[in-house]
């Protein structure tokens, strides 16, 4: 048995052309996600037009993986366009490139998930908004974890950040992870 792994996932899916109404449907995805990008000229050499179809992911191992995995380990990953929408549903009316997505799943000792938990994020950024899941919908009005453990913190500045969950005003796990701007970081806190 080796020393396991402690670390991320990170994956990246394929770009498209930003004026691809097949892939991104009705949302000018041109002036959202590609600004530089000048639709007149739209050239398919010009990589400021091209855009991920799924915003880039990277799922981090907490607790690090010690031994085979008895089942998969899923790396969901978001359409761009559904993206907006979450963003959009936070309550925030531009799209910050620079600054990332984070989704956390809150899980007791039993290694079940946690109602009641909030989540935060240190360093704050001065964008950053909190969604929780109440019956499968992320929703900005809830105030803390339902039974699925889920929260998503939104406009996280990138770097290092710590992120913690809370019961009240106990913290009650926190760990480290690296947010990259644009992209959708998924981590487990655990006590």
């Amino acid at each position: 048995m080796g020393a396991g792994f402690d670390g991320y996932l990170r994956a990246d899916g394929p770009a498209e052309l930003c004026s691809n109404r097949a892939v991104f449907g009705d949302v000018d995805a041109c002036m959202l996600f590609a600004p530089s990008c000048d639709p007149v000229k739209l050239a398919l050499s010009d990589k400021s037009c091209f855009i991920p179809v799924f915003i880039p992911g990277q799922l981090f191992f907490n607790p690090p993986i010690m031994s085979d995995a008895l089942e998969p380990i899923a790396l969901p990953l978001i359409p761009q366009v559904a993206g907006t929408t979450l963003v959009m549903a936070a309550g925030a009316r531009t799209i910050d490139a620079s600054l990332g997505i984070l989704f956390a799943r809150g899980v007791g000792c039993n290694g079940q998930p946690a109602a009641g938990l909030t989540f935060g994020s240190a360093p704050s950024a001065p964008m950053a908004g909190a969604l929780y899941q109440v019956n499968g919908v992320l929703s900005a009005a809830a105030t803390a974890t339902d039974a699925s453990g889920i929260g998503c913190l939104w406009g996280v500045g990138f770097g290092f950040s710590r992120v913690s969950a809370y019961a009240g005003a106990r913290e009650v796990a926190s760990v480290g992870v690296q947010i990259a701007p644009a992209t959708v970081t998924y981590v487990t806190l655990a006590p």
